[in-house]
């Protein structure tokens, strides 16, 4: 059986996808993604994403990481988003999937999530102040 997968990219002959080039006009520590900075207000009402689990890596230190989509949140405090916790945290990986929306703190899903899962989600506004994942 062949498993159709729907991501914006295309495989190439070695399996693997094809990232276009992406220059970024600004840089961050701890933050990666996309942004328009001339957007107008409301312009966007859904985003969607797949990704990997990342399987950690045991350390010495603790360690913490997530993978994730969102909307808004560059430069303001306006943000919903969604994704995967993967860290390694007093000698032992816990993965976990989350959604928050700020101001409030990070809520845990109660869902299992292992290293290589495939991860799909989606946020789209439904009106001026609902949202659904």
């Amino acid at each position: 059986m062949t498993k159709k997968i729907f991501a914006p990219y295309k495989p190439v002959a070695s399996g693997l996808f094809a990232i276009p080039a992406v220059h970024p006009g600004w840089k961050s520590g701890n933050w990666s993604g996309y942004a328009l900075k001339k957007a107008k207000k409301n312009s966007f009402y859904s985003i969607s994403g797949y990704w990997i689990v990342p399987r950690v890596k045991p350390s010495k230190q603790n360690k913490y990481s997530s993978v994730w989509i969102g909307i808004d949140g560059f430069n303001n405090a306006s943000l919903i988003q969604t994704g995967t916790e993967q860290d390694y945290v007093n000698g032992k990986a816990v993965y976990y999937p989350w959604w928050e929306i700020l101001p409030e703190p990070e809520t845990t899903i109660s869902l299992p999530v292992s290293p290589n899962d495939l991860m799909f989600a989606k946020i789209s506004k439904l009106n001026n102040s609902t949202f659904a994942a």
